[in-house]
């Protein structure tokens, strides 16, 4: 479900117009870090400013926070977009170890929107968000969202390495297409229009849950703020901010009714105060891992908001607290994803 939710009908808007379209891309291993099963890109600038974007695939855009802008004294102009006003600006010069991909070439033929005609117009720039009420504003003011963001357009038609035991993230330029019978490789799959092109690149994926297969959104920036108290039943050290995985509230009910074992930690969220469950096992790819920590979120969250961005009706989305077990593999081109259990 990733962390813009809340602010979805903008981004909606939004999701087209950013930054830097590569001729081309050499397969790279991102600057990035794994924290709490997060994974954030930190970039450093030629006056050694170091900007910290959280990666999101189940989120909206690239962009920056206004707060970051104003702190690199950027230039913002504002833009119409769709009878909007949005703020851009450009990034500045990043030191040459510390390069990144944008927006992928592909990202224009391969996707509905008006990028197409208006791709120029934004060439080299990035949206910049201002605060937003709610959950929003609480990721940046956890560091969550410090600085932007890299949601699902900067993972859009490229094949992407998660490894979660190296804690490392790789961008692949080529790639060997994947044997389909293995039973470690998925479907990965999005909503498209009549003509093939994705709508969105929102990937759902499939997993096994107590013999009932549900359809997932695919979310590495799933992002849940556990109290001192549900620290404590997780037995996990104090921190503010976790990966975590979604599920819809009728589902956590289910779960909660059928499975009286399975842990509950109640009102464990903090500013939510959303309920979490631990899931003794799920199986995906071939692979049986756990426990799963889940965090309950409203149905329409995902029965409407995030179904509608996608190509069939999801439950939840599987993040950090279930990819921590894999070295994923995540063939955007092919849609498949191939699943290495690390341990």
């Amino acid at each position: 479900m990733g962390v813009m939710k809340e602010i979805y009908s903008l981004i909606t808007l939004l999701v087209l117009f950013t930054s830097t379209v590569l001729a081309q891309e050499q397969s790279q291993i991102m600057p990035a870090k794994f924290v709490n099963n997060q994974i954030f890109v930190e970039v450093v600038t030629e006056n050694e400013d170091t900007i910290r974007l959280l990666t999101d695939t189940g989120g909206g855009t690239i962009f920056i926070t206004e707060k970051l802008s104003n702190q690199l004294e950027l230039d913002i102009k504002e833009v119409e977009i769709k009878d909007r006003s949005m703020l851009m600006t450009s990034l500045p010069k990043l030191k040459p170890e510390y390069q990144i991909p944008f927006i992928s070439q592909d990202f224009c033929t391969k996707k509905e929107s008006l990028f197409n005609e208006k791709a120029d117009r934004f060439r080299d720039k990035i949206l910049v968000m201002p605060p937003q009420p709610g959950l929003h504003e609480k990721l940046q003011e956890e560091g969550v969202l410090k600085d932007g963001l890299l949601g699902q357009d900067w993972f859009a038609t490229r094949v992407w390495t998660f490894d979660y035991k190296e804690e490392e993230l790789i961008m692949h330029q080529s790639y060997d297409k994947d044997d389909q019978s293995d039973k470690n490789v998925i479907n990965f799959t999005f909503q498209k229009n009549g003509d093939g092109k994705h709508t969105h690149h929102m990937p759902r994926v499939q997993a096994e849950v107590a013999g009932e297969k549900i359809d997932f959104l695919f979310d590495t920036g799933a992002t849940t703020f556990p109290n001192m108290d549900a620290l404590k039943q997780m037995n996990l050290s104090r921190s503010s901010t976790l990966g975590t995985s979604f599920i819809t509230q009728s589902k956590f009910e289910e779960w909660r009714e059928k499975h009286a074992d399975w842990k509950v930690i109640e009102q464990g969220e903090r500013f939510t105060g959303a309920h979490y469950i631990e899931v003794p096992e799920v199986k995906i790819a071939g692979h049986t891992v756990g426990p799963v920590w889940f965090t309950m979120r409203p149905d329409q969250a995902f029965h409407q908001n995030m179904s509608a961005m996608m190509d069939k009706k999801v439950e939840g989305a599987l993040g950090g607290s279930l990819f921590q077990y894999f070295k994923i593999t995540a063939n955007y081109p092919e849609e498949h994803v191939k699943f290495n259990k690390i341990y």
